[in-house]
């Protein structure tokens, strides 16, 4: 059964749940359909809800909008309206009760359960949507603690400079934990490395690009530099870099003149 996992969400009361999420993340799951609200309202046919780490998990298939939202404010709301399905071994939601004076043939007949398509499962290495990512700077924080003091006050260095010219959370990639990029423009990623304590750096630009740097970069994905940073001077001089880089990414671009 496909779940995804929402992060940094806070609990209003039981069943009842907020959080900040990109529009493109609850593209897999809206209905286009939907009224528009000021705020996203989304139900869900079961949810699990962990205080700790504050994540909500739950199935794609139960999802329902009731609202289209603005911005990235979502309300998730869990629905006490399923069933199990004994067949299957898998939840559906009931049809609601036929009204007096319905006519009897119409489509949404009493006790009669939605269907359910099955998604089969592909061997291999399983790749997940992007609503399944974490985000938020707390879970890299969290990772950071338990990779070494070392590692933990240059990641946090790090983070420190960069959210003073870019404040955009990180997000968690679901196929490296240790992996977080930046929401809004992806223009640096950060990997917390334990074994050699150690954070690795992709930032958008090459060596040519982003001028003098005591740094040795090395090539990444096209358009892309890496590097490995071990110590608070190369912190210093990487966090100048995607300083720049931020700046360079917020700068409106001017619109070009009709001849």
């Amino acid at each position: 059964m496909f779940k995804v996992t929402i992060g940094s969400v806070v609990q209003l009361t039981p069943g009842v749940w907020r959080a900040m999420v990109e529009k493109q993340d609850l593209a897999i799951l809206g209905d286009s359909k939907a009224p528009k609200a000021d705020v996203a309202v989304v139900l869900l046919g079961r949810a699990d809800y962990d205080k700790r780490s504050r994540t909500l998990s739950f199935p794609v298939k139960n999802v329902q909008f009731l609202a289209r939202g603005k911005g990235m404010d979502v309300v998730f709301i869990q629905s006490k309206l399923y069933t199990l399905d004994k067949t299957t071994k898998s939840e559906v939601i009931a049809e609601p009760k036929r009204k007096p004076g319905r006519p009897a043939g119409s489509k949404a007949k009493a006790g009669k359960k939605a269907s359910v398509t099955k998604i089969p499962a592909k061997r291999g290495r399983k790749r997940m949507s992007r609503a399944a990512e974490v985000i938020g700077d707390e879970h890299y924080t969290k990772l950071l603690e338990g990779a070494g003091s070392e590692v933990q006050q240059l990641g946090k260095k790090l983070l420190n400079q960069v959210r003073a010219a870019y404040n955009a959370p990180l997000k968690q990639q679901p196929t490296d934990q240790y992996r977080f990029s930046q929401t809004g423009d992806n223009f640096w990623s950060v990997r917390i490395q334990k074994r050699d304590k150690s954070l690795l750096v992709t930032l958008r630009g090459t060596a040519e690009t982003l001028g003098s740097t005591s740094l040795k970069l090395e090539k990444d994905r096209p358009g892309f530099s890496k590097v490995k940073l071990t110590n608070a001077k190369e912190v210093d001089e990487a966090a100048k870099l995607l300083v720049k880089v931020a700046e360079k990414a917020q700068k409106p671009v001017a619109a070009k003149k009709s001849a």
